[in-house]
């Protein structure tokens, strides 16, 4: 063979060479955008989801509120979570039937929520023929919430999206069949995870709530020992402060089945938070009345008085409650501690009080210049009012309200209804929602 031949050779076994190479490499890149293709339609499911179960919440105020400045601002947020999830929507590789009702149905939400912002800002207010519509809206909007929700629960929904789907025939491919097989009528409501009306509410930039004087280390040692005298054979160690907005003492307690970590104020000795780890499962021996009551004497047992329990949340062999401030008939719920209950261990095993050390001081007379009858006079006339309570809350973004609380009935819903009881203005709406632990709030 020529010099040439073996050039040539040569050259094709380079080609090859480098062709197989760029056949790797193409094959592992497909394989890649497979995934990220995968991950997308994936993400695209769960927030259309998450967009469907915040539309059907919205709704529901929509019609307990009787505010023009809550309801503007209610519609603006459907308005927009209705774009969003019509964006979700677009992003599916699917195009039955289900899907096509469900945009025809986000298309025509954020229409009507749009014409509605329009007719409040322009000074107009909800009339019973327009909070027949949002009735129906919200009606259709727990189906096609459950219509996703059960899908993505199904054995197909398991299955590669990438795989399944025709891109030529949509219609034919195993999502939409899997999707087009969800009975959506066993609607049912959507389930949330909230903690409680106000749980998170910071008032004040100060901290208000802490007094005395700067203690020292082993005198926040002390405490701990007092503290926690209900656990049997633990051992307390020191694991350092933190210089954050709450200047701690931390320590780790170890007992026999629970880990505890501690934290106290260097102002005043103030028992900040307990947070457990290490958990073992004991089943529970408490119920959950046995359990708050067990709450409320701990908290009495390390100071606190005059606390009232607003919210509770039962989770198997764990309990959560919230105890607010309670003086003069008034409950204040920026003074709020959480506590958690082991039913098992039959001990407290957890507590924040960061809202009340923030929030806890003396406060001027409660302000009550219009009555609870006129103030009544100011709910929508959907709701059925069972129980009023006056309260002090947080304003949206900073500082307190006196305030009405009405708890209020629509359908099968609950709703807590706040109308201040200075104007009678609407101030702020929460509503109950049935999950699997109990129920909760948002």
């Amino acid at each position: 063979m020529t010099k040439k031949g073996y050039v040539i050779i040569g050259v094709i076994s380079a080609l090859g060479a480098i062709l197989f190479a760029l056949l790797i490499y193409f094959m592992s890149m497909t394989g890649t955008y497979k995934t990220q293709l995968e991950n997308n339609y994936r993400r695209a499911f769960y927030e259309l989801s998450n967009n469907l179960q915040s539309i059907e919440l919205d709704l529901s105020k929509l019609v307990a509120t009787n505010d023009s400045s809550i309801q503007r601002d209610i519609l603006n947020e459907i308005y927009q979570i209705s774009n969003t999830a019509n964006g979700n929507l677009s992003a599916l590789p699917v195009a039955n039937e289900k899907i096509k009702n469900i945009n025809r149905y986000l298309n025509t939400l954020g229409g009507y929520s749009f014409s509605l912002l329009e007719d409040i800002n322009n000074g107009g207010k909800l009339d019973k023929s327009q909070l027949e519509n949002i009735t129906w809206l919200h009606k259709s909007s727990k189906i096609a919430n459950y219509d996703i929700k059960e899908f993505i629960n199904t054995k197909s929904f398991d299955n590669s999206i990438v795989e399944n789907v025709k891109y030529s025939d949509g219609d034919s491919s195993g999502y939409d069949a899997g999707l087009t097989n969800v009975n959506s009528a066993n609607s049912t409501m959507p389930t949330l995870i909230y903690d409680g009306p106000f749980s998170d509410s910071v008032v004040n930039k100060k901290i208000k709530g802490l007094s005395g004087d700067i203690i020292s280390v082993d005198n926040a040692y002390e405490i701990v020992q007092d503290v926690f005298t209900y656990f049997d054979n633990y051992s307390i160690t020191y694991v350092g402060d933190t210089d954050g907005k709450f200047a701690t003492y931390n320590f780790e307690l170890q007992a026999d089945s629970y880990k505890l970590y501690v934290q106290i104020t260097k102002l005043g000795g103030f028992i900040l938070s307990v947070n457990n780890f290490d958990n073992i499962y004991i089943s529970p021996k408490l119920d959950n009345d046995s359990a708050q009551i067990l709450a409320e004497n701990y908290l009495t047992l390390i100071g606190f008085k005059n606390m009232q329990c607003v919210w509770t949340q039962d989770m198997d062999n764990v309990a959560y409650f919230n105890f607010a401030y309670f003086k003069d008939d008034v409950v204040y719920y920026p003074d709020l501690i959480k506590v958690k209950v082991d039913k098992g261990l039959e001990k407290v095993i957890g507590m924040d009080a960061s809202n009340y050390a923030y929030n806890h001081t003396s406060r001027d007379k409660y302000v009550q210049n219009i009555s609870i009858e006129d103030a009544k006079n100011n709910l929508s006339p959907v709701l059925t009012v069972k129980s009023v309570q006056k309260c002090v809350i947080p304003n949206k973004w900073v500082g307190e309200s006196d305030a009405y609380q009405f708890e209020c009935t629509w359908q099968e819903y609950t709703y807590f209804v706040y109308l201040s009881s200075d104007t009678g203005k609407e101030l702020n709406i929460v509503r109950l929602v049935d999950t699997t632990s109990g129920e909760l709030t948002q």
